[in-house]
């Protein structure tokens, strides 16, 4: 089925507890194996003390700053976010802290995942955030319930309201049994009724019969597994095979798994004289679980409540019968006298059954309790049930999104100092929010070498020249006689120092500021740090709505000097604070700004490029350069400069395996020694070609061809470091597999995607062997341009346009900025 599913669960593994949550991760699996997509939100607890106020101010802005990162657990991308815990965070205002710590982390999930639907799993803490969720993206919520007993969630005051909204709230509500359905009513009354019961599954590669049974042993062997607790009721259970030991001497009782009443478990049995009888196991994997289930008679739930009881489940699953107490959820698939027991929930009845089973065990029939169980229970089953509701749901009528909703068209006009080219995410989104129905105007480099006003696709655009007239000097100095004298340009400079100190505004910034009000607008779409201060400006005079697009880090860059660096990020720290909405190109750079700056996260707006047909195309490049069909070409494009660590890969052609080719699109300061030393190393034979410049169209034609693209940036600065290149997404969305240097987002995209090699390239040797290894094994390619055609269905412009669309939309509601107070406007520091 084609659909994208975030699924919200504080219960999932980790790796300090890798079973934790395991039938969530499970039920994912077989969603994957159904062909959905998915990706998980998981709520880490932050833990916080009490005990020192100033402490709790620290510890909160560490909590803000603290990383949020996907992961993979065995195939799953998973985001664990931190929610603060502890201290004042206890009870039920763990609801709000985890809605917060989800806002957090909301917008990169979304970033990085576009979901048609919530499935949340229980309803106190991840059903209520999964509910405002789903009213603030318009999207259907499924709600599993899971706790039990559900008396937990309606303890107070507090906890019984998020409990009772999340049930109200979401779409479906789902419970694992029909005896945790009758504790939501009697807890909830009416609002519970429209509940469905769907229970967990199993996954039956793992729990299945032994296809090899040994020989018959003596006795009868019992198995209980769980973590110890008094709710599981394991104290009464060992008093019950005491009491069955004197019919039964031949019992053995095995105890696995951990909990806080294990020695005082071991201290019962001691005292019970029946330690020959009963032996305690530590807890293991799904498939030692499974073998110890093989390896007895059958299994044993001696709880108080159960609300599903999955290790039963599992145990039929084996070939193994279940005597279980009459505790709830093991009602559901345990038939009294087919596949198992069903006994008063005391230790007489325990003790009776235990030896009514002892004597009647082998009477099941192994594999026809198993085949049963597979065809009714098992994960597939479960989730062709679930996918049926999450289509319903879809498909159903639902609110008409807020971005699709298009309010009054708005006037837009978007600002960049790209004098050279425009960048192609600028064109894109003007052409997009043209497209909504909006007006937008560019104002385009503005030290352009000629002025021009065109139009491009009905977008207009203004490039102009800054000729360093400054009139407000001009004004200073009207009086000043004899210009021509040699100490003019002197003062002139001097007078336009000294106005950028008193005015905050510098001569370059008033040059732009000048053809910015000539127009009329309601958004200024600021494009890069160096225009920031002229838009908040602009606000002030204005009134209009800022927003800003950072491409990059500025204040990251090496090249610029530690002084310079320093202020830069003192003032976009101050500027951000008045915009309306902010915007940047991947997780990692937001999540520096909200620490940095102590903004709200930036809405992360991917680099994605528009889908691209190579239809027809196939010979064109190889014919163009003489190369034969069977010929592979390695693909760089953009712009050529060091510190992109092209150098070593220019070199590394000469080590290239025969029939592959290096090919680099561009142009830049370094692109003459590059020639150079293609031509001193030999490769200008044409195992090296430099096609120059080329259009986005013409470029987009060209790239398709291409067999794996190469991505060698270094890490030479924070922006580097970070960086999410333009041609990464024109990669994807031409399904071209690509190499890179093992930078952080490149990387998780190579991990998330699977259609990257990552390596380190910083010898012409390794990016040879790691050339080498893509393109030499058939199958291993094959593996990458399959993922490469797949990657481009989610990293394409189609997909990151509504979340510029989204965030407009949203923009009447969060005018006044990123923060409340405002910025004097002639303090010092505005004055840099």
């Amino acid at each position: 089925m084609s659909l994208s599913v975030l699924i919200l669960s504080h219960m999932y593994p980790r790796t300090y507890y890798p079973v934790g949550g395991v039938f969530v991760h499970e039920q994912v699996k077989a969603l994957q194996r159904q062909g959905v997509q998915v990706a998980v939100l998981s709520g880490e607890p932050y833990w916080i003390s009490a005990r020192d106020p100033r402490y709790i101010q620290q510890a909160l802005r560490a909590w803000r700053n603290e990383p949020i990162r996907w992961q993979r657990h065995e195939g799953v991308p998973v985001m664990y976010f931190p929610y603060c815990a502890g201290g004042i965070f206890h009870g039920f205002v763990h609801a709000l802290t985890y809605w917060q710590g989800a806002l957090r982390a909301i917008d990169i999930a979304r970033a990085r995942f576009r979901f048609d639907l919530i499935h949340a799993h229980t309803s106190f803490l991840d059903g209520h955030t999964a509910m405002r969720l789903g009213r603030r993206y318009c999207c259907p919520v499924v709600l599993t319930e899971h706790m039990g007993p559900f008396s937990v969630l309606t303890r107070n005051k507090g906890y019984r309201y998020f409990t009772s909204a999340a049930i109200r709230g979401v779409d479906r509500v789902l419970a694992v049994s029909r005896a945790l359905k009758q504790d939501m009513i009697a807890e909830l009354g009416d609002s519970a009724r429209r509940a469905e019961v769907l229970g967990n599954g199993f996954d039956p590669d793992v729990y299945a019969p032994d296809p090899y049974p040994g020989l018959p042993h003596a006795g009868t062997r019992m198995l209980w597994v769980g973590h110890a607790s008094a709710v599981k009721g394991t104290e009464r259970l060992i008093n019950a095979t005491a009491r069955a030991l004197t019919a039964a001497p031949g019992l053995k009782l095995t105890l696995m798994g951990g909990g806080e009443d294990l020695d005082a478990l071991k201290r019962q049995v001691d005292i019970l004289g029946i330690a020959d009888h009963v032996q305690f196991l530590p807890s293991g994997g799904r498939a030692d679980v499974a073998a110890k289930m093989r390896a007895h008679d059958f299994l044993v739930i001696s709880s108080y409540k159960e609300t599903f009881g999955l290790v039963g489940l599992e145990a039929l699953a084996c070939g193994r019968p279940v005597l279980t107490t009459a505790c709830g959820g093991p009602e559901d698939y345990v038939v009294h006298g087919e596949n198992g027991l069903i006994v008063p929930n005391d230790e007489e009845g325990l003790a009776t059954g235990i030896l009514e089973m002892a004597n009647t065990h082998l009477l099941f029939r192994t594999n026809q309790l198993a085949a049963t169980m597979r065809e009714t229970h098992s994960w597939d089953r479960i989730v062709s049930t679930l996918g049926t509701i999450y289509q319903e749901l879809i498909s159903a009528p639902s609110p008409v999104p807020q971005f699709a909703l298009r309010p009054k068209p708005r006037r837009i006009l978007m600002i960049t100092t790209d004098h050279l080219m425009i960048d192609r995410r600028i064109l894109q989104e003007a052409e997009s929010l043209r497209d909504a129905g909006h007006e937008v105007e560019i104002l385009a480099g503005f030290e352009c070498q000629k002025p021009e006003e065109y139009y491009w696709r009905g977008i207009r655009i203004s490039r102009f020249v800054f000729d360093w007239f400054d009139p407000r000097a001009q004004k200073l100095l009207g009086l000043v006689k004899y210009r021509d004298n040699r100490f003019w340009p002197r003062l002139w400079r001097t007078t336009c120092k000294a106005l950028a100190l008193l005015t905050g505004i510098t001569s370059f910034e008033h040059f732009v500021l000048r053809q910015i009000l000539e127009r009329q607008f309601d958004v200024l779409h600021v494009h890069d740090y160096p225009l920031l201060h002229v838009g908040v400006e602009v606000k002030k005079r204005r009134g209009c709505t800022l927003v800003y697009d950072a491409h990059e880090l500025y204040h990251g860059q090496a090249q610029l000097p530690a002084a310079t660096r320093r202020r830069y990020r003192r003032r976009e720290k101050r500027l951000i604070r008045e915009v309306d909405a902010a915007f940047t190109v991947n997780p990692y750079i937001a999540g520096i700004m909200a620490r940095d700056y102590g903004c709200p996260q930036p809405h992360v707006l991917l680099n994605a490029a528009p889908l691209v047909s190579s239809t027809g195309t196939t010979a064109t490049l190889r014919a163009k350069l003489g190369l034969s069909s069977q010929a592979r070409i390695v693909l760089y494009q953009g712009w050529m400069s060091p510190e992109r660590g092209i150098e070593a890969l220019v070199r590394a052609a000469s080590l290239f395996p025969a029939g592959v080719h290096l090919v680099l699109i561009g142009y830049g300061d370094c692109e003459r020694q590059l020639r150079e030393i293609s031509r001193e190393q030999g490769t200008d034979d044409g195992r090296v070609t430099f096609m120059g410049r080329m259009e986005p169209e013409e470029l987009a034609a060209v790239t398709p061809q291409a067999d794996l693209g190469v991505i060698p940036y270094r890490a030479v600065d924070l922006n580097h470091l970070y960086c999410s290149p333009n041609k990464l997404f024109e990669f994807a969305a031409a399904g071209v597999p690509f190499l890179a240097n093992d930078l952080p987002f490149l990387r998780d995209v190579a991990e998330e995607y699977g259609f990257g090699v990552v390596a380190d390239l910083s010898a012409p040797s390794v990016i040879a062997e790691a050339v080498a290894s893509a393109l030499g094994d058939p199958d291993r390619f094959s593996e990458l341009k399959a993922a490469a055609q797949a990657a481009a269905v989610r990293l394409n412009w189609n997909v990151e346009k509504d979340k510029l669309l989204e965030v407009y939309a949203r923009l009447p509601a969060e005018r006044g900025g990123l923060r409340s107070r405002a910025v004097t406007s002639g303090s010092r520091e505005d004055m840099e």
